[in-house]
């Protein structure tokens, strides 16, 4: 495939394109829409469920945020991967990964009680793509491409020059696969944030801040809260943010905090997580 990376490659472009206009039907033709969110949303532990609905739960959206939301972040991360993977594998890995989320949310609601379960969106394909991007770095830092400034760190990486001086420098390809990794904990937030947090009808904020040192990553993302419509308050959603909390516990057991705060106005969220081992 020729990388021209300013530009959109086929699979993404067409992905994107087919999620627009499927949204537009649903939001614009209302029974068409309750027709599609019928049939096509993966309804588990119902007896609307069909299989095929694996596959078609992926291109519906809940409101105008998610799907920008899940659009801006597959156009972002998905023009790398299908220049990297080429379009053909790049479509296989999308869609594996979007029918693996859906299993192991299935698997985990099954677990833990939670069905039925209604599910939409191409949240676990997207986040897959992230997944891939943060597994083909530790390819880049195993073959020890695109090195830092020289640096003493424990972590540091060593190499050895065209004169054959030994130099110690920084990993950045393992720091990318690392801020991927943290990208797959913290997305699930900043998508529920403009999921639920922005209304054209009615005044909205959010507020998202990212703080990195040593020894601890803050995360803190604060939105003003839309009340729900009476048919949305019966719906049972997804269950990412106890997802989140079940992989925060599987990577940090008690060693971080995580304190969530809503009202009828506001949602707010604060994530501590320990990066050096005085803090662990």
């Amino acid at each position: 495939m020729n990388r021209n990376y300013f530009q959109t490659p086929p699979v993404v472009l067409n992905l994107i394109i087919i999620n627009v206009l499927i949204f537009m039907a649903t939001a614009l033709l209302p029974k068409a829409g309750n027709t599609i969110m019928e049939y096509c949303a993966l309804s588990l532990g119902t007896p609307f469920f069909h299989v095929y609905q694996f596959i078609t739960y992926m291109f519906l959206h809940a409101n105008f945020e998610h799907i920008f939301f899940n659009m801006f972040a597959l156009w972002m991360f998905g023009r790398t991967l299908e220049y990297e993977l080429g379009s053909q594998r790049f479509l296989t890995f999308y869609m594996v990964c979007g029918v693996g989320a859906a299993l192991i949310q299935y698997l985990t609601a099954l677990a833990f009680g939670e069905l039925p379960l209604l599910l939409v969106s191409a949240s676990g394909a997207v986040m897959g793509l992230l997944l891939g991007q943060c597994i083909g770095r530790w390819a880049n830092f195993i073959n020890r491409e695109a090195f830092g400034a020289e640096t003493t760190l424990p972590w540091r990486m060593q190499l050895t020059t065209v004169t054959g001086q030994l130099v110690e420098v920084h990993p950045t390809f393992l720091y990318e696969s690392l801020w991927n990794l943290a990208g797959l904990l913290l997305i699930i937030f900043v998508e529920n944030a403009f999921k639920h947090g922005v209304s054209y009808a009615a005044p909205s904020f959010i507020d998202i801040k990212v703080t990195v040192t040593q020894e601890m990553l803050q995360f803190k993302c604060r939105n003003s809260r839309q009340e729900q419509k009476p048919d949305e308050k019966k719906k049972k959603g997804g269950v990412g943010l106890a997802n989140a909390r079940r992989r925060l516990d599987l990577l940090f057991h008690d060693k971080y905090s995580l304190e969530i705060k809503e009202d009828n106005k506001e949602y707010d969220v604060q994530l501590e997580i320990p990066l050096s081992k005085n803090n662990s």
